[in-house]
């Protein structure tokens, strides 16, 4: 877990990344405080281990307030998860190492883009989709498969990533009065800084 971010749009001020051991894949979460992280693996776990294709028989975390508290150690003993812990101050971790990828990833998103550190979740979130996607030598994988294909997942479409901030074409129809035309306007950046607001871009 990582954090305090300058607070986001959502009310987001802490980072909790879970990467999976066989696959290699990365899985983010996005906290107000950091009590909430019992909250989100209830709410994610069956979601992540579909997606890894793998059981969360076990859980190695450091030694944070957020996973040895009573509330997560139910978690853990209700879902059948052994849970283990790092080393004291120990930082050479996957989920470390992961974190600190995609937080250097996020930084360059937002200086090359000029956004504000607000969005430091929206950049987080797209590096950790990109790092899924990027191949790797993890857990025997000879192949070089990304970590997604790794899991078992169908091989996506890699022309649907874009710089991040950048212009993009997107469907408008629903800004115009009665349904408007259906057709295609280019659109603001992916985020506007001046109004705080996020847009979705599509294909």
């Amino acid at each position: 877990l990582s954090g305090p971010f300058p607070r986001s749009r959502g009310a987001k001020q802490y980072l909790s990344l879970l990467v999976a051991p066989k696959s290699g894949m990365t899985f983010r979460g996005f906290l107000g405080k950091k009590s909430d992280n019992a909250a989100l693996y209830k709410k994610k776990k069956k979601v992540w281990e579909a997606l890894a294709n793998e059981k969360m028989g076990a859980l190695r975390t450091d030694r944070g307030g957020e996973y040895t508290s009573k509330v997560f150690g139910d978690f853990c003993d209700s879902e059948g998860v052994i849970q283990t812990f790092t080393a004291p101050d120990s930082s050479t971790g996957p989920a470390e190492s992961r974190i600190a990828v995609v937080q250097r990833m996020s930084r360059a998103m937002l200086n090359e883009s000029g956004q504000g550190d607000w969005l430091w979740d929206e950049t987080i979130a797209y590096a950790v989709d990109i790092v899924n996607e990027m191949p790797t030598k993890a857990s025997g994988n000879e192949n070089k498969r990304s970590p997604w294909t790794a899991a078992g997942n169908k091989r996506r479409r890699l022309d649907r990533f874009h710089p991040w901030g950048c212009f993009n074409w997107r469907s408008r129809t629903f800004l115009y009065r009665g349904g408007g035309d259906g057709g295609t306007k280019e659109g603001e950046r992916s985020c506007s800084a001046s109004q705080r607001t996020a847009t979705t871009v599509g294909d």
